[in-house]
């Protein structure tokens, strides 16, 4: 691996000489400026009593953006002081805090407090992260079916994320009778938003005639939306797509490729089918202790199929 140069000046072998345009680099440097002055203005402003500013700035300790250095602790800090304000905005990211120990041990019950309080508000994020709680049992009695009134009264007000939840319930039958075109309905509805969950769903839809017209093509191009948005799953089946040469040319040094951008993301059906590839010398040169590495990697996640091929080989 080249080592990097350190000095300001090029490495002695280096014969090409580079320009450095003035102008933008003194626009780096504005805006740099222009971001310390800016988390300065903010934090004056919380500090005075802003709840606007301290949830803003709450986020920004949590991002490490815009002029604020990545600190947990101050985000939690000052989104609590803006919860407590009633800033419902506040009130979801605090919740989220205590969800996934941000700065803070994880509370779920704490969570759901703050989630439930943004919820009747009517916060759409709240609502449908609070019917994620009831779906989980996470920090609350598990219900689906108080899941699923959350989710559709999210939906209905087109928030994407639950839109593509309800449609999962339908699809599997989920504290309602299971509907496939139902299904399909929602996710068309979120993926519509750009949703890339929906789009992979929608796809697997299209794919298999579930609830739509059976549509190759669609499924290709809703899988490809879904992997640009880096969806592991849409990754993952239009990886297969190229595979078995369905919608697109078959092409099995592609499918290959995308098997590993979702594995990379832990997709375990991408460590599988990867593991497949490395097996057969499908679109990569066979290597047998790579194939048993990736089952076992699917098999970690408890993947059926994964566990099956290792019996196999040994």
């Amino acid at each position: 691996m080249t080592e990097r140069n350190d000095s300001l000046l090029p490495n002695e072998q280096e014969t090409v000489m580079v320009y450095f345009d003035p102008e933008l680099i003194q626009t780096m440097a504005d805006r740099s400026a222009a971001k310390r002055q800016n988390f300065r203005e903010l934090l004056s402003a919380a500090e005075e009593g802003s709840l606007d500013a301290a949830y803003r700035l709450g986020l920004n300790y949590y991002e490490g953006s815009d002029g604020a250095p990545k600190d947990e602790a101050q985000a939690l800090r000052w989104l609590t002081k803006a919860a407590e304000g009633d800033h419902i905005a506040a009130q979801y990211s605090l919740g989220m805090c205590h969800l996934r120990g941000v700065g803070t041990e994880k509370d779920p019950v704490r969570a759901v407090e703050l989630l439930s309080g943004a919820a009747e508000q009517g916060y759409l994020p709240a609502l449908c992260e609070l019917g994620l709680c009831y779906e989980l049992g996470s920090g609350v009695e598990m219900s689906k079916e108080r899941a699923a009134e959350l989710y559709r009264e999210a939906a209905e007000q087109d928030f994407a994320p639950a839109q593509c939840n309800l449609g999962f319930f339908y699809y599997h039958g989920i504290a309602v009778e299971e509907d496939d075109a139902q299904a399909a309905e929602w996710f068309a509805k979120s993926a519509q938003q750009g949703y890339h969950r929906a789009e992979f769903l929608l796809g697997e839809c299209y794919e298999n005639g579930y609830g739509v017209e059976k549509d190759l093509e669609k499924a290709v191009e809703l899988y490809t939306r879904a992997h640009k948005g880096r969806h592991p799953g849409g990754t993952c089946s239009l990886g297969e797509c190229y595979a078995a040469g369905m919608g697109v040319p078959k092409d099995e040094k592609r499918a290959a490729q995308l098997y590993g951008q979702s594995a990379e993301r832990g997709e375990a059906r991408a460590m599988y089918l990867l593991g497949e590839c490395y097996e057969k010398g499908a679109g990569v040169e066979q290597d047998l202790a790579k194939a048993r590495e990736l089952y076992r990697q699917a098999a970690d996640k408890k993947y059926q199929k994964a566990l099956d091929a290792l019996e196999r080989l040994d």
